[in-house]
């Protein structure tokens, strides 16, 4: 409570008390209706004095009038401003797509055409048939591991059309035969020599013209083989293989296979197993088994020996390691044709690899006897389409 009110209410509890006391201030002011009552209330007696001589006494005041001040209530306070809500953020504009990248030229690796794209891993053993009475005795000896009464019934088809089918017991398979007791044939092994080809092909649609040589070493007891084809744009590609000379030809110990990066096969006699740089699967390493570019002397070698043992219509299986593969190949020898060659004409015993599956690459090569069996062309078609074809250019 402010001094102002404490005052006020004291003032009036002072005047309903009985008035102010008579040393107080000035004379207090009487209402018009206090003065009118004491007018009336004056005795007779009184009304006879003069005014002059009457000496005035206040009246007591019993009643008062507070009249009360009441501050105006404080006005409230104005309403917050209301502040406009800040505009949500656009979103951002999406980042421009980056430029197109132009993609790069693809290299395109020139083929050997020693190079073959099957990946199978040889599941049967080298067969070498010499003759064509031996073909015909393969194909009427029955199966090993065939019941006597089977195959008295595949001999004699009269016999058998009467007889009724009775069931055969499950065939068995033979063990395979000791390495040492499977022969191989003679060969002789051609002398050093230096060959250059003229190449052509086309690869993903790309017709290319590039050079290529063989450079063949016997030593002897050793032998060093080294093909490579160069072509402009499109780089180079190169085949080696090194191993030992024997009398049944060839047996190698490495074989590389080089264009940006070489992989290699080593071959490996004490546990005749055939390794690959590139981690893949051990291949067991079969009797007479060459690798892509010694099996082309290989089979110079075989005809240089004794050519009349391998009359057209031969086949001949040898197995073949790559980079990172082994598998049987079959070559179907057939009959000497006359080439025309950039070297001039010239004759050339065709020799085919039969495709063993849909897929297989075909490979056909032509070997001179003037040159001592070894290849004056080469051509490799794969089941794309895509082939290369390399051509002696001159005599050595």
């Amino acid at each position: 409570m402010s001094a102002l009110t404490v005052g006020v209410l004291l003032a009036h509890l002072t005047l309903l008390t009985g008035g102010w006391p008579e040393g107080l201030g000035t004379e207090p002011v009487a209402s018009s209706g206090d003065l009118a009552d004491a007018a009336t209330s004056t005795s007779p007696a009184d009304q006879g004095t003069s005014p002059a001589s009457a000496t005035a006494t206040p009246a007591v005041i019993t009643s008062s009038r507070v009249r009360w001040i009441v501050p105006k209530p404080p006005e409230p306070p104005p309403p917050p401003e209301v502040k406009p809500a800040p505009p949500k953020p656009r979103p951002a504009p999406p980042p421009p797509p980056p430029p197109p990248v132009e993609p790069s030229p693809e290299v395109v690796e020139a083929p050997l055409p020693l190079t073959d794209g099957s990946d199978a891993l040889p599941t049967d053993p080298v067969q070498v048939e010499s003759t064509g009475e031996q073909m015909a005795d393969l194909a009427t000896e029955p199966p090993p591991g065939t019941p006597e009464g089977a195959a008295s019934v595949a001999s004699d088809p009269a016999a058998g059309a009467g007889a009724l089918p009775t069931p055969l017991p499950p065939p068995q398979v033979p063990d395979d035969p000791p390495v040492a007791e499977q022969a191989l044939p003679p060969a002789q092994v051609p002398p050093s020599m230096r060959l250059m080809y003229e190449v052509s092909g086309r690869v993903k649609g790309i017709n290319y013209n590039a050079s290529g040589s063989l450079d063949w070493e016997n030593q002897g007891d050793r032998y060093d083989a080294h093909m490579v084809v160069r072509a402009l744009f499109v780089g180079s590609r190169e085949q080696t293989s090194v191993g030992a000379v024997t009398s049944t030809g060839l047996v190698p110990e490495r074989f590389g296979d080089k264009s940006r990066s070489e992989r290699a096969a080593h071959f490996e006699h004490p546990s005749q197993r055939i390794r690959f740089s590139n981690n893949a699967p051990d291949a067991t390493w079969l009797p007479g088994g060459q690798d892509r570019l010694s099996v082309f002397m290989q089979l110079a070698s075989l005809l240089q020996a004794q050519p009349e043992a391998y009359p057209p219509g031969t086949i001949v299986s040898l197995q073949v390691a790559g980079p990172g593969d082994a598998e049987i190949w079959r070559f179907e020898m057939g009959a000497e044709e006359t080439l025309t060659l950039p070297a001039g004409q010239m004759k050339g015993r065709h020799i085919k690899r039969a495709p063993r599956k849909p897929f297989d690459t075909q490979t056909e090569l032509w070997l001179a006897p003037q040159l001592n069996h070894l290849p004056v062309r080469i051509r490799i078609t794969q089941h794309n389409g895509d082939h290369v074809e390399q051509a002696l250019r001159y005599l050595p």
